[in-house]
């Protein structure tokens, strides 16, 4: 899953300290086996990118 914009972005290492949404967001990703990637920077939008496997037993590393 990809979710992106072209709003005013943010520095992605701030922001994960700060923002229990991203955070939880996160968790929650892994908890599943799935990878998170967060892009973004400063007045260049923000991109989130979530994969998951199929199957639970699996994982998926990128």
């Amino acid at each position: 899953m990809r979710i992106q914009d072209n709003g005013k972005g943010f520095n992605v290492d701030e922001k994960l300290e700060q923002s229990y949404g991203l955070k939880n967001m996160r968790e929650r990703a892994l908890e599943i086996g799935a990878t998170f990637h967060i892009v973004s920077l400063p007045d260049s939008g923000t991109r989130i990118e979530v994969k998951a496997p199929l199957n639970k037993e699996d994982s998926y590393d990128d």
